[in-house]
């Protein structure tokens, strides 16, 4: 009996184990097609980031991106910063922890050959995608070819599906990014405008849902250091990583080279000053974007820079690669 009793004991104990703490899935990191983020799928693919704690997941667009952030399927992403101002003023629960780059021309209006100036553009069709960043650089378009929105027709285009479409023949002219915008080049469509006309106004961040970051502070910390680790491997040997990422961005390693040239990389040391302080000094440089936004009708009040800014994620990241150094 006693015999028994034990073993029972013994089985309740396992069973109680084993429905003790469940196991803590990675976090899941969402990113577009965009060039800029692909240090992290170099990341993943080098195991330059613990796998077991971060997972980085390629979607098509960022506007799925935001649906699945807005849902809680993912639990960060990397988007332009007017994308997370706008998800911020509408509800969501996040903040932003790394400036991780800015456009200095890979965000651009490429459009079918025939049309060669700005003003060619009234009265043509132009896709874009409004929920995303392409909203921004649609409103300097037509600000520099002097043609307000009535005088052009807009057709929403999620990323994945403009070359296409222009290519097809339904629109006349699209608002897009790399590597989108190097295929484009290559089979002979005009670039009209990019964002090196807009300096400093297409900044990349990365996101993390508000209670994923008070959870988790550790795996958030492996995420942003993983990060930067990407950054580097690419800056020290970009033929060997534009030979692993130019398949996916359907480009020849040369090309792939090439579309780099359109962004610039930020730091984490940069992310931890830029976003610290109150007010951060990333609120006080883009206070016009939020005015831009609201002019657009995209939002309806100031953004709430204090609540949406944590610079002691990427600080702390600093340290973490310091060490191990």
């Amino acid at each position: 009996m006693r015999k028994a009793l034990i073993a029972a004991v013994g089985v309740i104990v396992v069973f109680l184990a084993g429905c003790g703490k469940p196991d803590v899935f990675p976090l899941a990191v969402g990113i577009n097609p965009w060039v800029g983020y692909d240090a992290l799928v170099l990341a993943r693919e080098r195991r330059l980031v613990d796998v077991r704690r971060v997972k980085i997941v390629e979607l098509s667009s960022s506007s799925q991106i935001q649906r699945n952030l807005r849902n809680g399927v993912l639990d960060a992403a990397a988007l332009t910063l007017d994308e997370a101002l706008r998800l911020a003023h509408d509800g969501a629960a996040i903040r932003i922890v790394a400036v991780v780059g800015v456009s200095t021309g890979g965000d651009a209006v490429l459009a079918r050959p025939a049309i060669t100036k700005l003003s060619q553009l009234k009265g043509k069709r132009i896709g874009v995608e409004l929920s995303a960043g392409g909203a921004v650089v649609l409103a300097r378009l037509l600000e520099a070819a002097g043609l307000s929105r009535d005088e052009v027709s807009l057709l929403p285009i999620e990323a994945s599906q403009q070359e296409g479409a222009l290519r097809a023949g339904w629109i006349d002219a699209v608002v897009t990014f790399e590597p989108t915008k190097s295929r484009l080049e290559a089979r002979g469509y005009r670039v009209l405008f990019d964002s090196s006309r807009m300096p400093d106004e297409i900044v990349d961040v990365l996101v993390v849902r508000t209670g994923v970051l008070e959870r988790r502070p550790e795996d958030v910390v492996e995420l942003l250091a993983g990060w930067e680790r990407g950054v580097l491997a690419l800056r020290s040997a970009p033929a060997a990583a534009a030979g692993l990422l130019s398949a996916g961005a359907n480009l020849s390693p040369e090309a792939y080279l090439q579309s780099l040239q359109g962004l610039k990389f930020g730091t984490l040391a940069g992310s931890a000053q830029l976003l610290s302080g109150d007010p951060a000094p990333l609120a006080k440089q883009h206070f016009g974007l939020g005015k831009l936004l609201m002019q657009l009708g995209l939002i309806q009040k100031p953004p709430d820079w204090s609540a949406l800014l944590s610079g002691e994620p990427a600080a702390q990241a600093v340290l973490r690669l310091e060490r191990e150094r």
